[in-house]
């Protein structure tokens, strides 16, 4: 197996560089120029600065001497032009239906021309080739996907990588936790509730309760909610350590695409978690999950699972699954389009 990546993203984990009998950097426009490049073209921000004619090059190149190519994540898909072997694409969150969810948070001229764009990546999108396997990260995305442009695609949920429990968790019961992505839309719309709504009403209840916001590439607009009991962490080390060190996590997402991978993460540490349906989606119900929807509703909850979780033992609350399962998954698509088995 081959791995083609990007430079300046995650480094390589070791099990991962273990498994590949070679990986490519390969490099990528400055963000700047993505930023006015991108909308002059029918490529993201991110898939624009991926997307250059040396790297279609390399990608043409290698695809040719495999057997199969896996395309994972929405800035890399625009290579499906590239690419000269069989084909399986993880469009994660397809562009069209994530433009489509940004036009909801925005008003005005801007949500006119996220529509637009909206638009314009699911002609793009209805223009892979049907021998491509297409493939989401949620089931309900992978239903609308595939009626939006008109052919199956099936879904693969992420997995959970499994840690160990801390015997000491839960007992830090006065802190809530909000674990994400702080540079997705979504995620910043969250933020700005907590701090907002849903704080106030509960620090009117437990006036000493502390919030920790932890997540990578904190812009301005979230930076700028910190407060003394309001904690905006950036790039932590693990998310297992804030679930550790908090009674409750909340997510009170009103937008959202594929599963929510922090909250199955949380409910998998056997942390309580106060949720909407949307930050919920595609969840089993279970003993440690409350679905709220309004600002007093989450908020309650929270006051009652801050005054009633002290010390309590802490059990995985879902069966997620695991990244080894998952990538087993993966093996059997690449197998399909194929038509035959392929080492592992």
């Amino acid at each position: 197996m081959k791995l083609v990546t990007f430079e300046g993203e995650v480094p390589v984990p070791r099990e991962i560089e273990a498994a590949c009998s070679a990986i490519t950097l390969l490099p990528k426009r400055s963000g700047r120029s993505a930023v006015y490049g991108g909308p002059l073209t029918s490529s993201s921000a991110g898939a624009f600065q991926r997307y250059s004619r040396r790297n279609r090059r390399t990608i043409r190149s290698m695809s040719e001497w495999a057997d199969v190519t896996l395309i994972h994540g929405p800035g890399a898909l625009p290579f499906w032009r590239d690419v000269a072997s069989p084909l399986v694409i993880q469009a994660v969150d397809p562009w069209s239906m994530r433009m489509g969810m940004e036009a909801a948070l925005a008003t005005g001229l801007r949500a006119h021309y996220l529509r637009a764009r909206a638009r314009q990546f699911r002609a793009v999108e209805r223009r892979i080739p049907r021998s491509a396997a297409l493939l989401t990260v949620g089931h309900r995305d992978a239903r609308v996907w595939s009626r939006d442009i008109g052919r199956p695609v099936a879904a693969i949920p992420n997995g959970v990588s499994r840690q160990a429990s801390n015997p000491a968790s839960g007992r830090r019961t006065k802190t809530v936790c909000f674990v994400g992505s702080l540079d997705y839309l979504p995620n910043i719309d969250s933020v700005v509730r907590l701090r907002r709504q849903i704080a106030p009403l509960v620090w009117s209840a437990v006036p000493d309760c502390r919030f920790v916001i932890a997540g990578r590439r904190p812009g301005p607009e979230v930076a700028e909610l910190a407060a003394e009991n309001f904690e905006i962490r950036g790039d932590v080390a693990a998310t297992a350590d804030i679930f550790d060190m908090s009674g409750v996590a909340v997510f009170p997402d009103r937008f959202g695409l594929g599963m929510r991978n922090s909250v199955v993460e949380a409910l998998s540490s056997g942390m309580p978690v106060v949720a909407s349906a949307t930050a919920s989606r595609e969840l089993p119900g279970s003993g440690n999950l409350f679905v709220r929807e309004t600002d007093q509703d989450i908020s309650d909850a929270i006051v009652r699972l801050l005054e009633t979780s002290a010390g309590e033992p802490r059990t995985p609350a879902v069966s997620a699954p695991s990244w080894e399962s998952v990538s087993l998954r993966y093996f059997e698509q690449l197998q399909l389009v194929l038509g035959s088995p392929i080492a592992k």
